[in-house]
Formats: C-alpha cells, sequence, structure tokens
C-alpha cells in the first residue's frame, strides 16, 4: 500500500483536491496549512524531503531508500525515524493511512 498526502498525490498539490492541506517550500525548510482548523505545521528539511516523496505510489520502504540516497544515515534509523514521522502526520491529518 502506498502513502498519500491528503487531498492529492503529494503534499504541494493538495490545495486543488479540496481536502483543506495546503504544503509550501519555505527558505531552508516547509510549512503546511491545514484550512480547516487554520493550524500551521513548520517542517524542518527531512520532513520537506519526506513528504517531497509522499506521492501515492511509493510505499514507505521505498522512501526510505530514496532518503538514504540523500542523507548519510544509517537505514535502521532512517527506517524506525521515518515511521515515527508518518505516524505523527497521520494523527495529525497531513498524511492519510495506506488504504484510507
Amino acid at each position: 500500500m502506498a502513502w498519500r498526502g491528503r487531498g492529492g498525490n503529494s503534499l504541494w498539490n493538495r490545495s486543488a483536491a479540496g481536502r483543506g492541506c495546503l504544503g509550501a517550500h519555505v527558505g531552508d525548510g516547509a510549512v503546511v496549512l491545514l484550512a480547516r482548523s487554520g493550524q500551521l505545521y513548520t517542517c524542518n528539511g527531512t520532513t520537506e524531503a519526506f513528504l517531497d516523496k509522499v506521492d501515492g505510489a511509493r510505499n514507505l520502504d521505498q522512501i526510505v531508500d530514496l532518503l538514504c540516497e540523500e542523507f548519510e544515515v544509517d537505514k535502521g534509523t532512517l527506517d524506525q525515524d521515518m515511521a515515527a514521522l508518518a505516524t505523527d502526520l497521520i494523527s495529525e491529518g497531513i498524511l492519510a493511512a495506506p488504504g484510507a
């Protein structure tokens, strides 16, 4: 099952789908706005890189593999960190769980 952003295939294209989540690259990171609540989230470079890879087709393992090519980090550590990040993003309504 693939991860997907709420409202579209990519975090950065969500506004067109009308699901109330919009993301944008800003400086050295990114911001995500949940329109329904007005909640604004700032993202560090790692979260931004993760969200850039969420396209609706890739699963978490594939996203982690791409991030391993981008960052010098142990794959096991990255697996754990990205699983925790994905869980947090789902609980905040920024990502939809696979199959949702």
